[in-house]
């Protein structure tokens, strides 16, 4: 039996629609609140072009939109509200990304980005050497730091002290040359120099970056919400068809299902 159809322009107006708007700076402004409201520790990266992302969250809420009785028959507790906000929040994330482009972290944020990458990719390795008792497991968990700017820059210079310690063990059974490692050393050198040459000899508080991320990672917890929507209509095996994930980059909206 086909479901009963609605369109996000049906939505609109309606008390469950929740908060709309096409205005970037009016989402920037409302968001505002609910992502101050995160602790530090929860705050995900960016990794992922914002237009890209914006363009699956349209691909998903087109495809849920047909089927939002089944997906209330399925999980009662549905917020169609808070998914429908995706659109507003990806204004917000928009209006956020530029802001970071517009001021001098922009250009800082490039080479954090390559520093971020490449310590994940190395704690990831070291991690492993741990479980194998390569290296002992109490050193690897002490790289970890925290979640500023600053502490990715000194976990990095950790990680590279680590594979130089520990090369006779490790040396030969992982996949970076001596000349990846030399580079995140000295990326992770200049850029610790340049941050606290910024912020005279403090971390970041919250600059633009993080406020991105703040939004991001609202972004992300919003959006896994729509995923769960989408395998109780869809199912698992096609979830990613209809609902596709916030970095997939061959997505393209599907037309609604019309009856």
């Amino acid at each position: 039996m086909r479901e009963t159809l609605k369109s996000n322009q049906d939505l609109r107006g309606q008390p469950e629609a929740g908060f709309d708007t096409t205005d970037p700076r009016a989402a920037y402004k409302h968001f505002l609140p609910r992502i101050n409201a995160l602790s530090l520790e929860a705050i995900k990266p960016c990794t992922v072009d914002v237009a890209l992302a914006r363009r699956n969250i349209e691909v998903g809420l087109v495809a849920v939109t047909s089927y939002l009785d089944l997906a209330r028959a399925r999980l009662p507790r549905l917020s169609v509200p808070l998914l429908f906000e995706l659109r507003p929040l990806g204004l917000a994330l928009s209006f956020a990304a530029d802001r970071v482009a517009a001021t001098a972290e922009g250009a800082l944020e490039g080479h954090l980005e390559r520093v971020r990458f490449l310590r994940n990719l190395t704690l990831r390795q070291l991690e492993i050497f741990a479980y194998l008792d390569l290296v002992p497991e109490a050193r690897v968990e002490a790289v970890r730091l925290g979640a500023t700017p600053i502490d990715t820059c000194r976990e990095a210079l950790s990680i590279v002290a680590l594979f130089a310690e520990y090369a006779p063990a490790i040396g030969g059974r992982h996949p970076f040359t001596d000349a990846q490692l030399n580079q995140l050393w000295e990326r992770a050198q200049w850029l610790l120099r340049a941050l606290r040459s910024r912020s005279a000899g403090t971390a970041w508080g919250e600059p633009a970056t993080t406020i991105r991320d703040r939004f991001w990672t609202l972004v992300v917890e919003v959006h896994d919400e729509l995923r769960e929507a989408g395998v109780a209509i869809f199912g698992l095996k096609r979830l990613d068809e209809h609902v596709p994930p916030l970095g997939h980059p061959g997505a393209k909206p599907a037309k609604a299902a019309t009856g």
